[in-house]
């Protein structure tokens, strides 16, 4: 278990909430890195993506999804913690992180509490690997009064596997980093309202036909009294498991926003969740077709889940955004640490 304590002067009244991805090469690959989260870096914010192939170079497209909150009645903390996983392929790798917050000098100790993710970095330390299960998820803040400190507990989990002909026949040990980025919420109870919404869905895929992103609308209800005149969704976990390892060529998991009504307390959104192991043309229509043209398919089935938080604000400006970009990799089974796995833009 690591830990890692944050300083008082790090809260604001101001929040970037991340809400997810999209992330695709132009034909399937090993791990090497990917990722996508947002930070705060003094009084701006910043999208940042990862992306790195193992043997193969390619072309990475990503989209980014956000949400700048602000309000004078509720307290925000940005923050990350890390963690290093180390065995051997196909065994379970898991880390339970603990972060602990000073409260702000004004905030009750029985105030409210919650966490969302606010992003993640997968990065590999000795090679890439085809990833068979990945969990992240945070659970609710425990305030701890005599300390004036809000415990928060990061868990992590994992499973990787090489098993194709690129991969190293003798190495079977595996290392990966993991960063997870987080932001935590205090209010008084009377300004924030929360409720929660778990998804799980699951598909089999074969040689001939791919399943693309599983795209789901839902309602959520929240408090009904028309005292929150604005709200917005979180990631408080979120998670894949494959029957296999299996080549990746898309990855998605994001929310969507679509209406929230006051009076009523609901809210609608999207999910949309989807591991893409193959498509159509990746052999011929890659963005290294020489490369891509030894690329295969395999059959499989995946499950994947979800827990959204849902927050009704009493007083609370709140803006929607999306960041989209481009990225490219030589592959060659270079370091992931390189400055070219990372694109950073600033959120304006």
């Amino acid at each position: 278990m690591g830990s890692v304590s944050a300083q008082t002067d790090d809260w604001s009244h101001r929040a970037c909430v991340w809400r997810g991805l999209r992330h695709s090469w132009t034909y399937n690959h090993r791990c090497n890195r990917m990722g996508d989260y947002v930070e705060k870096k003094g009084n701006d914010f910043y999208s940042v993506h990862t992306s790195a192939t193992g043997k193969g170079a390619d072309s990475t497209f990503y989209n980014s999804y956000y949400s700048i909150v602000e309000s004078p009645d509720v307290w925000f903390y940005q923050g990350s913690e890390g963690c290093e996983l180390f065995g051997m392929e196909g065994e379970l790798l898991e880390s339970t992180n603990e972060v602990m917050i000073p409260l702000p000098d004004d905030v009750k100790t029985t105030a409210f509490m919650t966490a969302v993710i606010n992003g993640f970095d997968i990065k590999s330390l000795a090679k890439a690997d085809k990833l068979q299960m990945f969990n992240v998820s945070i659970e609710k803040p425990e305030v701890l009064p005599e300390q004036r400190k809000i415990r928060l507990l990061i868990k992590i989990s994992m499973v990787d596997n090489c098993q194709s002909l690129e991969c190293e026949t003798f190495n079977n040990k595996t290392g990966y980093s993991i960063t997870i980025h987080y932001l935590t919420v205090c209010a008084d109870k009377q300004n924030i309202f929360e409720n929660q919404d778990f998804s799980n869905r699951s598909y089999t895929w074969d040689k001939k036909i791919i399943n693309g992103a599983l795209n789901e609308t839902r309602i959520i209800q929240g408090a009904s009294s028309g005292a929150f005149n604005t709200s917005l969704v979180g990631i408080q976990s979120f998670g894949f498991t494959l029957n296999k390892a299996h080549w990746l060529v898309e990855f998605d998991n994001n929310i969507q926003p679509h209406e929230y009504k006051p009076i009523e307390g609901t809210y609608s959104y999207d999910i949309e969740q989807s591991f893409v192991e193959w498509e159509e043309g990746m052999k011929m229509f890659s963005a290294v077709p020489e490369q891509s043209k030894f690329s295969s398919r395999r059959k499989g089935w995946l499950t994947m889940d979800m827990d959204v938080v849902f927050l009704q604000f009493k007083n609370a400006k709140i803006k929607h955004g999306e960041i989209e970009g481009s990225m490219f990799w030589l592959g060659r089974n270079e370091p992931a640490n390189d400055v070219n796995a990372i694109s950073t833009k600033l959120i304006k």
